[in-house]
């Protein structure tokens, strides 16, 4: 979702509605797993190569199984959800570029 602009919220948004929808739960599913996965990924490689704080990628990741467990637990808003961990995502990748 990051372009040479920033990030794309237009294409988060479409993304987090077409994930929300009736009959998408199993996409909701990879998809957070997969950002889950890819965060970990991260923060395991930048561990291992000293590049860098990990403590924004450790919140961002930690804040993401946060909101995926209350989205299971509580019947919460995917789309929100799904926003809500894209916006930690873009402020977490402002930090790692400032």
């Amino acid at each position: 979702f990051s372009t040479s602009g920033g990030f794309d919220w237009p294409r988060a948004h479409k993304l987090s509605e077409m994930l929300a929808k009736r009959g998408a739960e199993t996409a909701f599913e990879i998809s957070t797993q997969l950002i889950s996965d890819r965060l970990q990924s991260e923060i395991v490689t930048r561990a291992r190569s000293e590049n860098g704080s990990l403590d924004h990628l450790v919140k961002v990741w930690e804040k993401a199984q946060e909101l995926i467990a209350a989205a299971h637990k509580a019947n919460l808003d995917k789309r929100t959800i799904l926003l809500q961990i894209f916006a930690a995502l873009e402020a977490a990748q402002r930090r790692s570029t400032a």
